[in-house]
């Protein structure tokens, strides 16, 4: 899953696909005295890990860590 580009085109998508990953789809926000505010949630690894595994590889067949079938240090 790709947060920024889901973020700069669909901030909508990008809040639902993150209240996935978050038990009881929350993450809540406490003001500050100092003008900012902590962030607490639950964050679910598993299902991150799951939905990483089910996000299809880009257009090029080839996504991040991923190696072509000749080797990432070239042809053994």
């Amino acid at each position: 899953m790709d947060l920024e580009t889901l973020l700069g085109g669909d901030p909508l998508r990008a809040r639902e696909a993150l209240r996935r990953l978050f038990a009881e789809g929350e993450i809540l926000l406490h003001p500050q005295p100092e003008d900012h505010y902590v962030a607490e949630g639950r964050f679910l690894p598993m299902v991150a890990l799951a939905e990483a595994q089910t996000t299809k590889p880009p257009a090029s067949g080839r996504g991040p860590g991923r190696c072509p079938a000749s080797g990432c240090a070239g042809r053994i």
